[in-house]
């Protein structure tokens, strides 16, 4: 990732959680949940702000690590495959430097 798409991606993250920050002070009343055939007690907004910000932090490492352990999986793949085939050239029998030379006489 070059240096300015990860400076653009500070920026959106910072944006997202000053209005995260504004929407909860706006906002300062309780609320009940419910979710299915559950049902929670009043709580303040921000706690469910929070909650739902670090369940989406952890489904985000989540992916990101079962996506980092296949790219590295398979750059040992490709790692090994280059050693075998560099051991390989390394055990051919190198040309003499004057084959395939014509000889003026």
């Amino acid at each position: 990732m070059n240096r300015r798409h990860m400076i653009i991606q500070l920026i959106v993250i910072l944006v997202a959680a000053l209005l995260a920050v504004l929407f909860t002070f706006q906002n300062p009343h309780h609320v009940q949940m419910h979710f299915m055939a559950w049902q929670t007690a009043q709580f303040p907004i921000i706690a469910l702000i929070l909650v739902s910000a670090l369940a989406g932090v952890i489904m985000t490492a989540v992916l990101g690590l079962k996506t980092s352990w296949r790219l590295s999986r398979r750059i040992r793949e490709l790692e090994a495959e280059l050693n075998a085939s560099r051991q390989a050239k390394a055990e051919e029998v190198p040309e003499r430097p004057d084959a395939g030379r014509q000889t003026c006489e």
